[in-house]
């Protein structure tokens, strides 16, 4: 492997290489798309709102997004993030790129999507979409009448696994199903009717919603790609993923950035570096686990909202936002105050400009419906709910709210209400979460040539970056 080699030189050497990128770019927020919270993403701590929304605004981001897909030199683009109502328009500039084909996730909020050039690869046979997973297998250009076993073949799975440490079952389900998936298609082609391993390329790449293996703490869709087997005693955060033993009947897999940067003696960088905003708003895993034990006045809310390796917020959270709560709860219920319609359409406005859209409004209409933390996620359409006029918010559903922001992963958005509310987290300077939840994988007999991530030293997204994350590169010699 060669690590500072420009692909195009590389190719000089090696004219069958292939180059892929996986680049989960933060869901659009054009005009119409679902994304206009993404201002919530850029600190409130080095900007104020209007700054936030101006660099924020997709004329802005999608021409970064441009110039970093232009500058990778990739054959073969998998987005995660893209939102389906808006993505002719967010995305016209990947045919000016060569990108001419492209296939795109078929439900959810935030998809992934596969672009290619035409003239480097044929796909040939239909995508397949399993659960935020989307498989492309692809053959080289005008090849398809070789015979099969002259024949060269690339299977590609762009995937956005669920988020949440609880998640970890699902997880692993999407990734096992996923590369299942892929081992029957490959044995099909060659006409297999056993388990035998196909020795086809197979890439295995995107947003793995968890750190990589040198955190420490391998995920368990890392330990089946690297080692091919997963036992039922196999715990990630805290949660048995599988209840019974699982192999991976295809090649086991390798990580070109990981190697690139193993043999400078390096880990491979990080491709989120966020403020480290968990610190400050989450209590850490271990006093989670702590309380869960010791607790025995755990309330209904808590106790159903809350699964295997569920967050809590941190004790200056909870005691914010219940400053925040009865500053704003000026409606008088039986002698108490509680949030009526008026306080909970102000707190809304105040947090997300108007009433009507964002997670904090959804599980509030339900709340004073009284029908519970509605529970959606990123691949749930919404329904329309709306504020009673008779309802009110007490201060249990107000920090159920957030606590629900919290174990759907977004803790920038607990942040950024908190500022908005007058109570910004005191964070340091320079106190950032790093993590490498990006990462491509390789397997069969295709030569991993280079990987690459760029380094960040201060948060994402920003002025420089639209993201936050950062895109991840592999070049393979297609074999």
């Amino acid at each position: 492997m060669s690590s500072t080699i420009p692909f195009s030189v590389l190719r000089g050497t090696y004219p069958n290489a292939i180059g892929v990128m996986s680049f989960n770019v933060l869901l659009p927020n054009s005009v119409g798309g679902d994304g206009w919270w993404c201002y919530k993403m850029y600190s409130p701590r080095h900007m104020n709102s209007l700054e936030a929304k101006k660099i924020s605004e997709w004329a802005e981001r999608s021409k970064l997004i441009e110039s970093i897909i232009r500058e990778s030199e990739c054959d073969v683009i998998c987005l995660q993030e893209v939102c389906a109502d808006t993505f002719s328009n967010d995305f016209g500039f990947m045919s000016d790129l060569g990108y001419d084909k492209h296939e795109i996730y078929k439900k959810g909020r935030f998809r992934p999507a596969t672009f290619w050039r035409s003239s480097r690869l044929e796909l040939f046979n239909q995508p397949i979409h399993r659960d935020r997973c989307l498989i492309t297998a692809f053959t080289p250009p005008k090849n398809l009448t070789v015979p099969i076993e002259n024949n060269k073949y690339l299977w590609v799975a762009n995937v956005h696994l669920q988020a949440g440490s609880h998640q970890a079952s699902r997880r692993f389900r999407q990734g096992f199903d996923c590369l299942d998936t892929i081992r029957k298609e490959q044995s099909k082609v060659l006409g297999r009717k056993s388990k035998a391993v196909p020795a086809m390329t197979t890439l295995f790449a995107g947003d793995m919603n968890v750190d990589g293996p040198e955190c420490g703490a391998v995920g368990a869709v890392d330990q089946l790609l690297l080692t091919g087997h997963v036992s039922k005693d196999f715990m990630e955060a805290g949660v048995a993923v599988s209840s019974r033993d699982r192999s991976l009947a295809l090649p086991v897999f390798s990580d070109p950035v990981a190697l690139e940067y193993s043999e400078k003696g390096l880990p491979p960088p990080p491709t989120m570096v966020v403020e480290d905003l968990y610190s400050i708003l989450a209590l850490p895993a271990e006093e989670v686990a702590d309380q869960k034990t010791s607790s025995e006045h755990q309330t209904a809310e808590e106790a159903e909202s809350e699964g295997p390796g569920a967050q809590r917020l941190s004790p200056w959270a909870e005691a914010a936002l219940k400053e925040v709560y009865l500053e704003r709860a000026r409606t008088d219920l039986g002698g108490h105050r509680v949030m009526g319609l008026k306080d909970v359409e102000a707190w809304l406005t105040t947090i997300n400009g108007q009433v009507g859209r964002g997670s904090e409004f959804r599980a509030a209409a339900a709340a004073m419906q009284g029908e519970g933390s509605p529970g959606l996620g990123e691949d749930e359409e919404f329904p329309r709910p709306h504020l009673p006029a008779e309802g009110h918010l007490t201060l249990e559903a107000f920090l159920s709210v957030y606590r629900a922001e919290l174990n759907q992963g977004k803790v920038w958005g607990v942040a950024h209400d908190l500022a908005a509310l007058g109570r910004p987290p005191p964070l340091g300077p320079g106190q950032l979460f790093r993590a490498r939840f990006d990462r491509l994988y390789l397997a069969g007999p295709s030569q991993p040539l280079t990987g690459h991530t760029p380094r960040a030293d201060r948060a994402l997204p920003h002025e420089l970056h639209p993201s936050d994350h950062l895109p991840v590169t592999a070049l393979f010699d297609w074999r």
